[in-house]
């Protein structure tokens, strides 16, 4: 994203700057309501804005960690420090040379996405796109914490991928990692916006959903598992995936609590399971 009013500097960083989408805006009004919609890898803004630019730049910059550059006439001591001061992290000199832009443009625009890669790395399970654990552990506390009222259903439901030991075995990774996949596209597609969802371990889920009733939930689960079971590689190795739903009551379990509860009502299934020899 560029916000400048000058013809001449567009036309050049549109020269200089081609192997990248730019927008160009001449209102801070227009660029902010872009941002809402699309958050750009990097911002350069014109220094001849003066404190509207500045003041602009600490406006996004206190919602929005991203890299804001500026352009200006001269290194002065004073726009230095007021690019700094606002939340800009670096700045160009006119007249504009390819070699220091291009350089500059692709040490912000690298930074950034490494940074957005290593956050996702940190929130979410990479094979899944679910939270990871200590993610959905952070989350779920604070739904518990915010949502402290009886009059809020939440529940806890957990997920066991039985089969998936034999599968691997049997086929290989790869067909394991395809189901798990497929599994966590179900549970995201049942449940969508109600639920926090998160891969506990390799073969387990869960999902803490709030808003809905025990008989909504009860449905949710039974849809999941069931669409699960179509996803079967041959009859002889069926995917066998069982739940459990904790509800939250009234004395305001912690997650833990509720995860060791359903953690001890899956084992129960899971007896079961077994002297049913599948």
């Amino acid at each position: 994203m560029v916000i400048t009013e000058n013809h001449l500097d567009r036309k050049l960083l549109q020269q200089l700057l081609h192997s990248y989408n730019i927008a160009f805006f001449d209102e801070f009004s227009m660029a902010k309501k872009a941002i809402e919609k699309a958050v750009p890898t990097l911002i350069l803004i014109d220094g001849s804005y003066a404190e509207a630019g500045f003041a602009f730049c600490k406006s996004v910059t206190r919602h929005i960690r991203i890299p804001i550059m500026f352009l200006f006439d001269t290194a002065d001591r004073s726009l230095i420090t007021n690019m700094f001061s606002s939340g800009g992290c670096d700045y160009v000199l006119r007249p504009l040379t390819q070699i220091e832009l291009t350089s500059r443009v692709y040490i912000h625009t690298s930074y950034a996405s490494q940074k957005k890669e290593l956050e996702s790395l940190a929130y979410y399970d990479p094979m899944t796109q679910l939270y990871n654990r200590r993610t959905f552990f952070t989350y779920t506390h604070k739904l518990l914490r915010t949502l402290n009222s009886d009059e809020v259903p939440m529940h806890l439901l957990l997920f066991h991928f039985h089969s998936l030991h034999k599968i691997n075995e049997t086929f290989g990774y790869f067909s394991g990692d395809k189901l798990i996949e497929e599994f966590a596209g179900i549970m995201k597609s049942v449940l969508k916006e109600h639920a926090i969802i998160g891969r506990l371990t390799g073969n387990s889920f869960a999902a803490m959903v709030s808003h809905r009733s025990a008989k909504e939930l009860s449905e949710y689960a039974s849809r999941i598992s069931r669409r699960a079971s179509e996803l079967s590689i041959e009859k002889e190795f069926p995917v066998v995936v069982e739940y459990v739903i904790v509800a939250q009551c009234s004395e305001r379990k912690t997650i833990d609590e509720l995860l060791l509860e359903a953690t001890k009502k899956l084992e129960q299934c899971e007896i079961a399971r077994t002297k049913r020899n599948y």
